[in-house]
C-alpha cells in the first residue's frame, strides 16, 4: 500500500520503466516504439513484460542491446551501422559482422520467426476470448442477480425473458470457452515446436 501511494519521481527506475509499460499497455495503440525496454527491470519484470509484449496485438518497434529478449518476441530485424538501417535476418553475431556476410546467407530462423509472430497473434486472440468470456460472466452473474429477485418471479413475462436471456449468454460462453481451448492447444502446439 505504501508503494502504491508514493510520488512517480521517487520510485527506483525499474518501478518507473513499469509503471510506463503498464500504462502504454493499457492505452489502445497500434504502434508502440520502445527504447531499452528492458533496462532496470529485474528477471520476473522482464518475464512479464515480455509476455506482455507477445500477446500485443499492435506492431513493435523495440530497439534493444538484450539479445535474447529481442530473440523471443521480434520477428523482423534491422541494424542500424555507420548512419544506415539497414534489415537483416537476425540478430548481429559478434565483432567480425558485416551486413554483406549476413545477406549472403540464407534467412535462418526465417520459420521461426514466422512462429513467432503467429504465437504473438494467437495469445493476443486468447486474449481478447479471455476479456470476451469474462464480460459473458458478468452478465450472466447480473441475469441470475435478476431472476432471484422476488419481483421477477411474480412476472411470468419478465422471468421467461430472463431465462432466454441466461440460455443465450450460457451459448455464448460455451463458444467462448470452445474457442478458448482451440486457441491454447494452437498455441501449445506451436510453442513446443520452437526451440
Amino acid at each position: 500500500r505504501l508503494a502504491l501511494a508514493r510520488r512517480c519521481d521517487l520510485l527506483s527506475g525499474g518501478e518507473q520503466n513499469r509503471l510506463a509499460l503498464t500504462a502504454l499497455l493499457l492505452r489502445d495503440l497500434n504502434l508502440l516504439i520502445l527504447d531499452e525496454p528492458t533496462n532496470h527491470l529485474d528477471l520476473v519484470a522482464r518475464e512479464g513484460l515480455e509476455e506482455a509484449l507477445c500477446a500485443y496485438p499492435g506492431t513493435l518497434l523495440v530497439v534493444s542491446h538484450d539479445r535474447a529478449f529481442a530473440e523471443r518476441i521480434a520477428t523482423r530485424w534491422w541494424h542500424l551501422r555507420d548512419g544506415c538501417l539497414e534489415e537483416a535476418s537476425g540478430p548481429e553475431v559478434g565483432a567480425d559482422y558485416t551486413p554483406a556476410q549476413h545477406q549472403a546467407a540464407p534467412a535462418p530462423g526465417t520459420h521461426a520467426k514466422a512462429e513467432q509472430k503467429q504465437r504473438r497473434r494467437l495469445r493476443a486472440r486468447r486474449a481478447r476470448v479471455e476479456s470476451e468470456l469474462e464480460q459473458i460472466a458478468k452478465a450472466l452473474a447480473a441475469l441470475t442477480d435478476q431472476l432471484s429477485d422476488p419481483e421477477v418471479s411474480a412476472d411470468w413475462q419478465r422471468l421467461e425473458a430472463l431465462q432466454t436471456a441466461c440460455a443465450e449468454r450460457a451459448a455464448e460462453q460455451a463458444d467462448a470457452e470452445e474457442n478458448w481451448l482451440a486457441l491454447c492447444a494452437e498455441l501449445e502446439a506451436l510453442e513446443e515446436s520452437l526451440p
